[in-house]
């Protein structure tokens, strides 16, 4: 049943131009901070070529850092979509119908989402990676093997980050079931709240600013402590999906409760 609804899950999602245009968006988006990357990093490399210093290999977190942040904000609107589409065109009922498992449904959605975003980002990484071999020379990819420890945790750490956003984006679909909405809300969060209005407020804001979870997702992400919590980065994880894994919880019990 469950393989099923997966199925049935990729079928709705294929046939719609939203996802392909999404896609399009994604790779021009992430393509696009790869690049202006690889500009940036030749530039500088030009730079100490004239001041008669060597030249240095790419930074491996840098590749990451565009695919995760530029390809993060096309994923959170595609996971919403997946969720709050069948809402907006009033099949939702058809489908809890044809499924009366709404967890299983949901947790089709989550999967699938899941998988595109694991390889989109594998993708991405790659192509980031050819990139700077092709612009800047086998040189500048000094550092992109497996026996580069930063190399090999981008490997993981940014699909795994792509996935982290994925189950909160759903979470937040599943609770207001409002595609405009989920997707204001998660975008307002993902790049305003937490980096920008949070630390701005007088007197609190430097004090709660290291309990957000994104700043906690984000401090994971980049292997680095926050200032003022009593918890590394592994703790930041397991903060971070604390409130993911709660939100996608409260989404359930209402999926449960509210009429389709």
């Amino acid at each position: 049943m469950f393989l099923n609804s997966l199925k049935a899950e990729w079928t709705k999602l294929s046939t719609t131009k939203g996802l392909w245009w999404n896609l399009v968006c994604y790779f021009v988006l992430v393509l696009g901070f790869l690049a202006l990357n690889i500009y940036a990093y030749n530039d500088a490399q030009k730079n100490l070529v004239s001041e008669g210093l060597p030249k240095m290999p790419a930074d491996t977190g840098m590749v990451g850092e565009m695919v995760a942040q530029g390809g993060g904000l096309i994923l959170i609107i595609v996971a919403i979509l997946a969720v709050t589409t069948e809402y907006g065109h009033k099949y939702a009922a058809m489908t809890f119908q044809a499924v009366p498992n709404r967890l299983g449904v949901a947790l089709a959605k989550l999967l699938l989402m899941a998988v595109i975003a694991v390889v989109l980002s594998l993708i991405a990484i790659g192509l980031g990676v050819l990139g700077y071999r092709v612009f800047s020379g086998a040189e500048a990819t000094a550092n992109f093997n497996f026996s580069n420890d930063a190399f090999t945790r981008m490997l993981w750490v940014v699909p795994l980050y792509t996935v982290l956003l994925v189950l909160l984006a759903q979470a937040v679909a599943w609770i207001v079931r409002n595609s405009a909405g989920s997707i204001v809300i998660m975008l307002v969060w993902y790049m305003v709240l937490e980096i920008m209005v949070i630390p701005m407020l007088p007197k609190v804001g430097e004090k709660i600013h290291p309990y957000g979870p994104l700043s906690n997702l984000g401090a994971f992400f980049r292997d680095k402590d926050l200032t003022g919590t009593p918890w590394d980065t592994t703790g930041s994880l397991f903060y971070f999906l604390a409130w993911a894994v709660g939100l996608f919880v409260v989404g359930m019990v209402l999926l449960r409760r509210r009429d389709a």
